[in-house]
């Protein structure tokens, strides 16, 4: 900002004032009292012009810094926004997959006991038993289950670890669903914070006050450059006109008969002549001029002055605050938009360990289970297939398992005979 401008000194047309009462001047010496306070006027004028405009500029730029920051925040909020709601859907499509297939993994692993347990009720048929065999031994005893042929260890590891991949799944889940809600709250917070405390209506009110402030000092500022130059000329009139004859009083002729000027008892040297009239009709024009310039226009332009230096200052401090929120509220976009970015791998992530639990329980050891169970829920005798990880046949017709017929060493493609009840 410019410096700061000195008071107008009021003082200055009582001290022409009383110079002109007690002081016998000359007609230029008065005239050159009125030029000198007229020029006076005219330099401070320009002077508050001057500084007026300088900050008149400075609040244009700070008006149009404001503005283009707050351009470019609503940009990238906008952006933001956009992000945010595409990725929320993109949520909300694989959040319903996921959980649908979450919580038919979990309804199986929940079961397990209960289809064990199923399976110990279920014997197996007598030919069956009667032509097993196993350890080398054929037969095997009366009233065997289904659950005997199960390597319940090997299930047991099995949804332990089909359970704690389930766990971390929903983990994961539940930390993406809130990363979206937090991603969602975030925007909505900083469409409704904005600039804080920064308003831009104020901003522009401020920037044309001081523009206001501006036109008024140039309009006065031309009204002191006219009257200026026509005090000029006034004065240019007064010292080329011829003086008027004054009265043979007091004074001394020469010898030619040339009438002298009176002289000065104070100095010796001739006393000025009387005003005429129209120069003291005119200094009375001067003196009532520089009485509107003292009681009006000066302390309008000091007023309107400032009037803009007040708003200069406070469209730094806007700008201060606004460059402050600026930078704290892209911080928070930059944020959120990299939260989002992490969305989509995450749901890949997410997505890739589902696809693994569901081969783990579907086709694992605990699947085996369910799939036993369904089919021994028929009340009439029926064959099972029972799958598993090898491709050992070492039976064929009706197919007599030596061993657990779930787990790692199940027999692939044997028939088991079982009888209900």
């Amino acid at each position: 900002m410019e410096p700061q401008i000195a008071p107008v000194n009021g003082t200055l047309l009582n001290s022409l004032r009383t110079k002109r009462a007690t002081s016998k001047l000359a007609l230029s010496q008065h005239c050159d009292l009125y030029l000198g306070l007229f020029r006076n006027n005219d330099a401070l004028s320009q002077t508050y012009l001057q500084t007026t405009t300088s900050h008149a500029h400075l609040a244009g730029d700070l008006c149009a810094e404001q503005r283009i920051q707050h351009m470019a925040l609503n940009v990238a909020q906008a952006n933001l926004d956009a992000h945010a709601r595409s990725s929320a859907q993109q949520h909300d499509r694989f959040s319903e997959l996921s959980r649908r297939d979450l919580a038919r993994q979990s309804a199986v692993l929940a079961g397990i006991d209960a289809d064990v347990e199923a399976l110990r009720r279920v014997r197996v048929h007598p030919r069956v038993v009667e032509n097993m065999v196993i350890n080398g031994k054929k037969g095997g005893k009366d009233g065997m289950t289904l659950a005997e042929f199960v390597d319940l260890k090997e299930v047991a590891e099995a949804r332990s670890r089909a359970k704690s991949a389930y766990e971390g799944l929903v983990g994961q889940t539940q930390d993406l669903f809130t990363t979206v809600v937090g991603i969602q709250q975030g925007t909505e917070g900083l469409k409704r914070q904005g600039f804080g405390d920064v308003d831009l209506k104020l901003v522009d009110a401020k920037a044309a006050e001081v523009e206001e402030a501006l036109h008024k000092v140039v309009e006065i500022r031309d009204k002191i450059q006219r009257d200026l130059s026509r005090v000029q000329d006034k004065i240019a009139e007064l010292l080329h006109h011829p003086p008027f004859p004054q009265p043979n009083t007091s004074t001394s002729t020469t010898r030619s008969g040339a009438q002298l000027a009176p002289v000065s008892a104070a100095t010796g040297f001739p006393a000025p002549a009387p005003l005429p009239s129209h120069a003291r009709k005119t200094f009375e024009a001067f003196d009532h001029l520089a009485e509107i310039h003292m009681r009006e226009y000066l302390p309008e332009l000091e007023r309107r002055e400032d009037q803009a230096r007040r708003g200069v200052l406070y469209l730094a401090q806007s700008k201060a605050r606004m460059i402050d929120a600026f930078a704290r509220q892209m911080k928070s976009v930059s944020q959120l938009q990299s939260a989002i970015a992490g969305i989509v791998p995450t749901m890949n992530t997410i997505e890739g360990g589902v696809k693994a639990l569901r081969r783990e329980v579907d086709e694992g050891p605990c699947g085996g289970v369910k799939r036993v169970v369904a089919a021994s829920s028929s009340r009439m005798p029926a064959p099972l297939r029972i799958f598993s990880r090898t491709s050992d046949r070492r039976n064929s017709g009706v197919g007599i398992p030596s061993g657990p017929i779930l787990g790692s060493r199940c027999l692939s493609g044997s028939m088991v005979w079982f009888a209900n009840g």
